[in-house]
């Protein structure tokens, strides 16, 4: 499946990993959620709706799969080094994609 220019959803993720900020991330993916609603990217704005779960309540979405979920974790790095979230994030978020 092939994405539509500006609806690529590892280039978002890398984006956010960029700006390793949690109010900035998540008005960003706000704001991407309603461009592709208008657009309408339904599989890509599901993609953004579970990211901005996990941004917001730190577990894993129940739509998510395992590969998909795993596709945060740059942005999870991103946040641990700097300083917007404690390591535990990190270990918590390995042991999810574990399925611990």
């Amino acid at each position: 499946m092939s994405e539509r220019p500006g609806f690529d959803f590892h280039r978002f993720i890398e984006r956010m990993a960029d700006i390793a900020d949690v109010p900035a991330i998540l008005r960003e993916a706000e704001a991407a959620c309603l461009r592709a609603e208008h657009a309408k990217e339904s599989v890509y704005r599901r993609r953004l709706g579970e990211f901005m779960w996990y941004m917001r309540y730190g577990t894993q979405p129940g739509s998510a799969t395992r590969w998909e979920f795993a596709e945060f974790r740059p942005v999870v790095v991103a946040l641990v080094e700097a300083g917007q979230w404690k390591a535990e994030a990190l270990a918590r978020f390995e042991s999810q994609i574990e399925g611990r």
